[in-house]
């Protein structure tokens, strides 16, 4: 009988063939089919070919042999049969039959704690390895986390600490006279409606101190400078020099001044006598 073994482990797929006695399959250099698979045996199962059988027997391995979920110790392989030898799979397919009779290569691991874990499965319409897709996978989940939690510490996770508050220092020797900056803690994206905000204002020592200003009394009728008084106010008070028009600086502007005064008056009483004569403007000085 001759038979045809598929094999579909980590380094691809390889196809043996072999005809009637006994096949050592194992990690060791001596078996008749040698695999490269670490979860494997040096010795770890033995197929014995007949006329009109094959017989598939486990060699006390660690990991053991499965066919499908079922963990074996001998069993006789139909066309089609799908074996485990540590990660490796092996299809087992009869050269006499027909290749329509054989069965689809099943993906399911075997029980859990029965045998170590498959790492990659093989894709049999290509005979490539599907690890590939597995890890893209992984990794465009790793980086759509990444992203989540990444936005819910910018919009939500109050994470960041802010200062906020006023300052108010003296204009004159800039010590501080109050501070209510304070600090919290927001999220991300609100930290820049947060600031400290400063200004100017005078201390109680500044503002108490004395100062002087003066005040200017002007003639009310030419102008002329007449005198000019200090006075002492406190600081706080922001006093400025001043300019006043009190007073006359000679006799006849007073005269002048009051003159004027008397010809307005008069000039309201003729008026107010007969409005629509205009007798007031008749009344001018030379």
């Amino acid at each position: 009988m001759k038979v045809r073994l598929i094999e579909r482990g980590s380094g691809g797929q390889k196809v043996h063939e072999f005809g009637d006695g006994e096949i050592l399959i194992g990690r060791g250099s001596d078996n008749q089919l040698n695999i490269e698979d670490s979860a494997a045996s040096r010795r770890h199962a033995q197929l014995t070919i007949a006329e009109n059988s094959c017989q598939l027997r486990d060699l006390g391995s660690s990991n053991g042999t499965f066919i499908g979920q079922e963990r074996i110790t001998n069993r006789e392989l139909k066309n089609g049969d799908v074996f485990l030898v540590g990660r490796t799979k092996f299809e087992f397919q009869s050269v006499a039959q027909s290749a329509s009779t054989r069965h689809p290569v099943s993906d399911a691991p075997p029980p859990l704690g029965s045998e170590p874990q498959v790492g990659q499965q093989a894709d049999v319409s290509k005979g490539k390895p599907n690890g590939r897709r597995s890890s893209s996978s992984t990794w465009l989940y790793a980086i759509f986390s990444v992203v989540i939690i990444g936005a819910i510490f910018i919009f939500f996770i109050p994470a960041y600490p802010v200062q906020s508050g006023t300052v108010l220092s003296c204009s004159l020797c800039n010590r501080e006279i109050s501070n209510t900056v304070t600090t919290q803690h927001v999220p991300f994206i609100e930290r820049s409606n947060y600031s400290i905000s400063r200004s100017t204002g005078m201390c109680n020592e500044c503002g108490t101190q004395p100062v002087n200003y003066s005040i200017r009394y002007h003639c009310k009728r030419c102008g002329k400078l007449i005198g000019t008084e200090v006075k002492t106010a406190l600081r706080r008070e922001t006093p400025t020099d001043q300019d006043r028009k009190e007073g006359y600086c000679d006799d006849r502007c007073r005269a002048l001044d009051e003159s004027d005064h008397f010809i307005d008056k008069g000039t309201q009483i003729l008026d107010k006598l007969s409005p629509t004569s205009g007798l007031g403007n008749l009344i001018q000085l030379p």
